[in-house]
């Protein structure tokens, strides 16, 4: 089992501090806490660890740390993006 799947959070909240405005996917997220890590996972990991951290990014969305928009590609494609919700004083 991949070490992204057991603390997704950990991996999710790198991410979002070196790319705090950017809107990203679950696998782009995947990918770039790869990049942050240095430590990519074999490919038949990957989708366990998009799975892990899209539960993740819900819980954070319930939490009211992220925000979610919904592109639709093609009428039977949709992809979820996830960013880092701006705070507001």
């Amino acid at each position: 089992i991949s070490i992204y799947v057991h603390h997704p959070s950990d991996y999710i909240a790198k991410v979002f501090k070196h790319y705090p405005n950017q809107w990203m996917s679950a696998k782009e997220i995947m990918f770039k806490a790869f990049e942050i890590e240095g430590k990519r996972e074999h490919k038949s990991q990957h989708h366990s660890i998009v799975t892990a951290f899209s539960h993740a990014l819900r819980r954070l969305q319930e939490k009211g740390i992220v925000e979610k928009q919904i592109l639709q590609e093609k009428s039977s494609v949709k992809v979820i993006q996830w960013r880092l919700k701006e705070i507001v004083a």
